[in-house]
């Protein structure tokens, strides 16, 4: 695994999506979904002014890295069989195992101290508020804030996308709503999962939620995304809607 280790993040990032893109499909599109997921909660915060005062202190770096985290959190993935991924059965106890272990594999990746955030997203983002989660069995505030945005924002696109080993159709956004709410406070952080809420009622970002049903634009956005979050440039980013399509622009403020 040594040779894994880069010191860059771009470098960092087209290894993960060269792995990602040489085992699964579904693996790398739900990474990028949920890195999206993550820089639209994160644009929404900012742009109504509902950043909240655990993110007050974080730097543009720092928010930057929380959103690489998102595209980044399941590529421990690959430690985990194909039967497994694409088993449409009840998994056994052996299976979920497996599976369980991809937060420590992932994590090795990005194991350098400069990565450090990118790190504890990956390690920690199935850690639960109540103490029941994994690896590690945190609980509250000593699961790091970027594990408990990750989390949100993984299992949004693990509640309304179908996956082969959950035994249920893809939620509505509606019916996402509903369900999220029972597991705030024990699975995840109820103020986090709050203003996640308020951006899916939110009139534009219901809609931006869904550009992953046009992989075209899904894509272009994925990709300036992706630029944003390994440049060095002091620029925050926003969403336009323009031609029928939604892009991605920078602004030259801070982000927080």
């Amino acid at each position: 695994m040594e040779n894994m280790i880069f010191f860059n993040r771009e470098e960092m990032f087209q290894k993960a999506m060269n792995i990602l893109d040489n085992y699964d499909d579904y693996t790398k599109y739900h990474c990028l979904r949920v890195g999206m997921y993550t820089a639209i909660f994160m644009i929404f915060l900012k742009e109504n002014n509902l950043v909240p005062s655990m993110l007050e202190n974080y730097s543009l770096r720092d928010i930057k890295d929380i959103i690489y985290a998102g595209f980044v959190h399941d590529i421990g993935k690959i430690s985990v069989t194909d039967s497994i991924i694409n088993n449409e059965d009840k998994l056994t106890k052996d299976e979920w195992e497996q599976i369980k272990d991809h937060t420590l594999v992932g994590a090795m990746f990005f194991r350098d101290d400069i990565f450090k955030m990118i790190y504890d997203g990956i390690l920690m983002h199935h850690e639960r508020m109540d103490g029941t989660g994994y690896p590690l069995g945190l609980k509250d505030e000593d699961i790091p804030i970027v594990a408990r945005i990750v989390a949100i924002a993984d299992s949004f696109d693990a509640m309304t996308d179908k996956r082969s080993y959950v035994k249920r159709e893809a939620m509505s956004l509606d019916e996402y709503m509903v369900e999220i709410q029972k597991s705030m406070g024990s699975q995840f952080d109820s103020l986090l999962t709050e203003l996640f809420l308020r951006m899916c009622k939110d009139s534009k970002y219901d809609k931006v939620l869904y550009i992953k049903n046009d992989e075209n634009n899904f894509l272009k956005i994925v990709e300036s995304i992706h630029k944003w979050i390994c440049s060095d440039e002091d620029t925050e980013i926003g969403f336009v809607r323009k031609n029928n399509e939604y892009k991605i622009v920078e602004k030259n403020n801070d982000l927080n």
